[in-house]
């Protein structure tokens, strides 16, 4: 059995640890923001609530668009 260790010293970015994982297990999906807003327009979550998750993943995008110097799309 293999044992993983994680060293958060300086805390953890939930999403980051997520998409570290996934590299493990060798999952190679990539989403860009159409996607995630197509997920989240054919979610059984409330108008509002889709909203709110169009806007922070929007944010998200954003910060990692620049960061990356990447387009969102």
């Amino acid at each position: 059995m293999k044992t993983l260790y994680f060293d958060c010293s300086s805390g953890i970015s939930g999403n980051m640890t997520l998409g570290a994982l996934t590299e493990i297990i060798g999952n190679e999906e990539h989403r860009n923001l159409e996607d995630v807003n197509k997920i989240i327009d054919n979610s059984n979550i409330d108008s509002k609530t889709k909203d709110l998750a169009k806007r922070i993943f929007l944010r998200v995008a954003k910060a990692e668009s620049k960061v990356h110097n990447k387009p969102i799309y």
